[in-house]
């Protein structure tokens, strides 16, 4: 039976135009065959809950079921993500949050994006939609809608993790390179344990750490030791880059180490935090450089709430500035040997 609800006997449900057939706190519904006329009484719903609760949801931007389907249709084709379940999962989060998708909305979610900040993909939305952060972190479509991707791994230009929704609420677009556009705009995502820099030659895990073992043991802790500090910059360009771009940061690379250089040397011990970090920033800045992207977004899906991310404005970073920003956004390298890129991770 196709049911349609209305507010009153006579007319289908319009909250704008309608008034209410309230009784005292209580408001009748019912749904109304829209073949036989017939109409059925569901019962009724408690005036406050109606108001703060149904009623925004009955206003979705405006439209109607039929035609917010088309619209999310339509951006996931954008993005190559119209599959599977995809359509459902952002049309029923949408639904279930009230969520106004118009172009007002959509800028400020792709404003927010340009500047450094330590946030959460909720506190975005929340800001950019005017809907509540506690509504979006319970519904029970917001971490698919995150999280949700192609599953055709042969796709051409294939979105993963964290794409999809970015592009979704900012009318991005999948590019011939890279993640999402925003017009001009460029945008790098990385979800957990996200990969940089990849086939690359470089030097492997023995040799790497035989090298590093005979600094070392030759070069005490001293900021005049400049045998030290092109060794370590040596050492540190083999294991970020074979690509022509890696020069580009030699200079910065060798300054920050002579800056550093007491901090490297006495790092002898099984962790060597500030070591990996200097080489996943290294390749950081070259991965850069190569892929042209103006904005890093690091997620962790693994957060409880929320899901937690850190928004990185790459054009005209320097490594000292990048390496610093790192360290106060916890996020973390995880060195990869011979061909693999390093694995980039926020907690």
């Amino acid at each position: 039976m196709n049911l349609t609800p209305v507010a009153s006997h006579v007319k289908p449900v319009n909250v704008d135009t309608i008034t209410l057939p309230w009784s005292n706190d209580y408001i009748d519904v019912y749904t109304k065959d829209v073949v036989t006329g017939v109409e059925i009484v569901l019962g009724r719903i408690e005036k406050d809950y109606f108001l703060s609760d149904i009623k925004p949801r009955l206003q979705v931007g405006k439209l109607e079921s039929k035609d917010l389907r088309k619209l999310v249709k339509d951006k996931l084709h954008a993005l190559n993500g119209n599959i599977h379940g995809n359509v459902d999962i952002f049309q029923n989060f949408i639904l279930e949050t009230g969520m106004i998708i118009d172009d007002v909305n959509i800028e400020k979610f792709a404003l927010s994006l340009s500047s450094n900040k330590q946030t959460s993909f909720s506190q975005l939305l929340s800001d950019s939609f005017n809907v509540s952060k506690s509504l979006i972190e319970t519904s029970s479509y917001f971490k698919e809608v995150v999280i949700s991707e192609p599953t055709s791994r042969a796709l051409h230009a294939r979105v993963g993790a964290g794409e999809l929704f970015i592009g979704f609420f900012s009318n991005g677009l999948k590019p011939k390179t890279g993640d999402i556009a925003i017009e001009n705009h460029k945008i790098e995502i990385k979800g957990d344990s996200g990969v940089l820099l990849t086939n690359q030659q470089l030097i492997n895990n023995k040799n790497f750490k035989k090298s590093r073992s005979y600094i070392f043991e030759k070069h005490d802790v001293d900021k005049n030791d400049t045998e030290a500090i092109d060794l370590i910059t040596d050492l540190v360009i083999k294991i970020t880059a074979n690509d022509s771009k890696v020069n580009e940061i030699k200079d910065q690379l060798k300054q920050f180490i002579s800056t550093n250089l007491h901090i490297l040397l006495n790092e002898r011990g099984k962790s060597k935090p500030s070591w990996v970090k200097l080489i996943g920033c290294s390749q950081l800045l070259v991965y850069q450089k190569i892929e042209k992207f103006n904005t890093l977004i690091v997620f962790n899906k693994n957060t409880t709430r929320g899901i937690k991310a850190a928004i990185i404005n790459m054009n005209n970073t320097n490594l000292n500035d990048l390496f610093k920003t790192v360290t106060d956004y916890n996020i973390y390298f995880q060195i990869q040997y011979s061909r693999g890129g390093h694995k980039i991770k926020y907690k």
